[in-house]
């Protein structure tokens, strides 16, 4: 068996990046889904909680098991995290935790910088803030850190699944919640649901 987890960047309530529609779709399509979505707190100046509704339509996937949210940064602009301080950092991921406290949504200490922007100084404040892994992209993997756990996704949606791919331990399946790289999560729902039935031996996993 070999295990699959599906992460997306972007979710929040606001459009394009409200995708939550589509995560009522692959949940009922496929009962044992499990998605990684990380989630901008404060998206285009709007904290998450604004829409209480969207929040408990998120909370309800939680519950269920079928997703976990984690933290891409605070306010989703552009490397916002890989020209900063420590100070700063320290005090933008603590306002990202707030906010998703105050909207009720329970959170993974997991971390991925917008646009995959990430620096020393915010993994130093990840570590203090007892953060356990941080989706990397190969462009800073000289950045390191005993504490702290690297993922890299090895599936990126918009391509066709390669069978090789079988032979992997853990297989991270990388996508966004809105077409902007080729692998929205709406444009690649019929291929995650065709992959998932026609190789039994993927397993849906969390990290």
């Amino acid at each position: 068996m070999t295990k699959i987890l599906f992460d997306f960047d972007d979710l929040h309530y606001c459009n394009p990046v409200n995708c939550i529609t589509d995560i009522d779709y692959l949940c009922k399509e496929i009962p044992n889904i499990k998605m990684l979505f990380f989630t901008v707190p404060l998206y285009n100046g709007l904290p998450i909680y604004n829409d209480k509704n969207f929040c408990n339509r998120i909370i309800k996937h939680i519950n269920n098991g079928n997703i976990e949210i984690a933290v891409h940064g605070t306010t989703h602009t552009t490397l916002e995290y890989k020209h900063i301080s420590e100070k700063d950092a320290e005090t933008n991921i603590n306002l990202s935790i707030d906010i998703f406290n105050k909207a009720n949504i329970p959170i993974k200490k997991i971390f991925k910088g917008p646009n995959w922007g990430l620096n020393q100084n915010t993994i130093n404040i990840l570590e203090k803030l007892e953060f356990t892994h941080i989706f990397n992209h190969e462009e800073y993997s000289h950045l390191q850190n005993n504490n702290l756990k690297f993922i890299y996704y090895n599936w990126n949606l918009k391509d066709n699944f390669d069978e090789k791919l079988l032979y992997s331990d853990f297989i991270i399946a990388h996508g966004h919640t809105w077409d902007v790289c080729n692998n929205g999560i709406k444009e690649v729902s019929n291929k995650i649901i065709e992959t998932l039935n026609k190789y039994p031996q993927l397993t849906p996993t969390f990290i």
